[in-house]
């Protein structure tokens, strides 16, 4: 009797410890790293997560998502033409087409980068002022494309 006692404590710690395992779920994350080029110069990178659940009626749940996104991209400003680099870990949905607007790209958060597109390709601006400073305000790059592959 207290070997069996024993055993349903331990099993009952261990479903409490892991969540997944009570209720019947199985995640299996899959990461792939993307990395391109902005055109006319510049250069993007981003990964993407893919995790697959199996839920308890035995279907399984896909979803995608980006957790991370690096881009460097010219832009022109007043004080003449600069380069943006920035790395985000903006953690958005992923469905065919993905958007992420209004990412903070200047000092005073004024400044925004707008990224949208596939896995594949897309588009990228960069606007806004990007420091205090005169030269830095007012920033403007265009709408550029890109493009990525796996890594």
């Amino acid at each position: 009797m207290k070997k069996t006692g024993l055993a349903c404590v331990l099993m009952l710690t261990l479903l409490a410890a892991f969540p997944a395992l009570s209720t019947g779920k199985f995640l299996n994350d899959r990461v792939t790293n993307f990395a391109g080029t902005v055109s006319p110069t510049g250069s993007i990178s981003f990964r993407v997560t893919v995790r697959t659940t199996r839920l308890k009626n035995g279907k399984k749940h896909v979803s995608r998502g980006v957790s991370r996104v690096a881009f460097s991209v010219p832009v022109s400003c007043p004080g003449g033409p600069t380069t943006v680099t920035r790395n985000f870990r903006p953690g958005v949905k992923l469905s065919r087409m993905w958007h992420m607007n209004g990412l903070p790209v200047g000092d005073n958060s004024s400044g925004v980068a707008d990224i949208s597109g596939t896995k594949r390709a897309g588009t990228i601006r960069v606007h806004g002022d990007l420091n205090s400073t005169p030269q830095g305000q007012d920033c403007e790059s265009g709408v550029l494309s890109w493009s990525a592959a796996p890594q």
